[in-house]
């Protein structure tokens, strides 16, 4: 581990950019009945009850130097995979 968080210590090389990347893996989820609505002063109530949508992985990019992130949403199943 010490190893790689060695890496963030090294000089900046054009030639070798640092690209952070990380993962989650984020089930979707939907409501089964309208939520009540929210009466002043009182916070939105939420039925426990929900329907499975699915699941999705989320991937993030950043490039250090210029700190733009990129992000990506990859749902499943995907078009070429069956399912038995």
């Amino acid at each position: 581990m010490e190893e790689v968080l060695d890496v963030y210590t090294l000089p900046e090389d054009p030639a070798y950019p640092l690209v952070c990347m990380d993962e989650a893996s984020k089930q979707l989820v939907g409501e089964t009945r309208t939520p009540l609505p929210v009466r002043p002063g009182d916070i939105a109530h939420y039925d426990y009850e929900y329907v499975r949508n699915g699941v999705a992985n989320l991937w993030l990019r950043q490039d250090s130097e210029s700190e733009v992130v990129e992000s990506e949403l990859v749902g499943y199943p995907f078009p070429f995979m069956e399912v038995c």
